[in-house]
């Protein structure tokens, strides 16, 4: 009898200790994330933003090699129209700081800060091969796709992160939260990394295909953004 009261103060004070740790790695957490969110707050403004558009090139190639023409224009004028929407939405309501376009498919050349290989656009689509960066600027990635929850580096020091885990006495990981994934306009640091709340990292919309709401849609995460600079500065 004696040796079960045990076992069961035993178990007990093992599962209050473990809520408890539990308490303070969510606390940590969410206070990483308070100390990240005002660190956009502060670099955002002097910063510029370079949205990443699909192009959907491989999927209207595959539709074209296998003689789909019809697919394969359908699905190179909707890419178009959307991406131009896009484009004209930033350009019409989003004033916090410089927005330049470039194609998906150059994605690992930006993390890697191979500016000389990134197809930039112009606000009409087309390349625009007189853009470039250089090693000093500070940048953003923003896109429209779907939110991937909350990541925080369990290293403080390290500023930029990554999301896979890297081996060395420097090493990176990331805890994702249970947030509902949603569609919208998303920001991510450099690294491709989603920022994390409370700043105002995405703007929900589920579509793309009406003009106006797209609009709206920029203008109010526009204000949100800076109403959350605002009161961080």
């Amino acid at each position: 009898m004696k040796y079960f009261t045990f076992v069961v103060f035993f178990v007990h004070c093992a599962l209050i200790f473990a809520q408890e740790e539990n308490r303070f790695n969510e606390r940590e957490i969410v206070k990483q994330q308070k100390e990240r969110s005002e660190k956009y707050a502060k670099e955002l403004p002097n910063s510029i933003i370079l949205f990443r558009l699909e192009t959907k090139a491989k999927e209207i190639e595959y539709y074209r090699k296998y003689d789909n023409l019809k697919a394969a224009n359908s699905l190179e004028v909707k890419t178009r129209r959307d991406n131009q929407i896009i484009i004209n939405a930033v350009r019409a309501s989003f004033d916090i700081c410089p927005v330049y376009f470039f194609d998906g498919a150059s994605s690992q050349n930006v993390m890697n800060e191979k500016w000389q290989n990134v197809v930039f656009f112009s606000d009409s689509l087309t390349k625009d091969s007189t853009f470039s960066l250089d090693s000093t600027t500070q940048f953003f990635i923003a896109e429209y796709s779907i939110t991937k929850g909350q990541y925080v580096s369990s290293n403080r020091n390290n500023e930029q992160g990554s999301q896979e885990t890297q081996s060395s006495s420097n090493e990176i990981k990331y805890y994702e939260n249970n947030t509902i994934r949603v569609r919208g306009f998303v920001l991510f640091d450099r690294k491709f990394v989603p920022l994390t709340q409370p700043f105002p990292y995405y703007m929900k919309l589920n579509s793309l295909s009406r003009t106006v709401v797209v609009n709206e849609k920029i203008e109010k995460w526009n204000k949100k953004i800076k109403d959350y600079i605002s009161v961080t500065n």
